[in-house]
């Protein structure tokens, strides 16, 4: 068995090491974005020009749910596939990529001229 090493540069330590931290940090903004998301969505819901947006950010959120329940699960079962864990990681950096666009092009402008009405 290889020794603990801080810089984690083996591929036994980086599977044990920086994917611990990295799963982490992608359930803690999967969760966020999601809330986020559902906050927006329930915001604009009763704008008649907030289009199919709203329905959006509702699945977006929906979506970051189940990515991190998925997550959740295959980390409590200690599932030491890479693979698993990276499909999920890449939903969530491909909706949160769309989620951010969403809010800096539609959402943010929107809320800002209701609430500076």
């Amino acid at each position: 068995m290889q020794s603990w090493n801080p810089y984690c540069v083996s591929a036994f330590q980086i599977g044990h090491c920086l994917l611990p931290r990295l799963l982490a940090s992608k359930m803690d903004d999967a969760l966020k974005k999601a809330a986020e998301g559902r906050r927006y969505a329930i915001s604009l819901s009763s704008l008649d020009y907030s289009g199919d947006l709203s329905s959006k950010l509702m699945a977006f959120s929906d979506k970051m749910e189940k990515c991190f329940k998925s997550l959740q699960d295959l980390r409590s079962r200690k599932v030491g596939d890479e693979k698993q864990y990276a499909k999920f990681l890449a939903v969530i950096d491909e909706k949160v990529m769309w989620y951010e666009k969403a809010e800096a092009y539609w959402v943010g402008p929107v809320l800002m001229c209701i609430y500076h009405q």
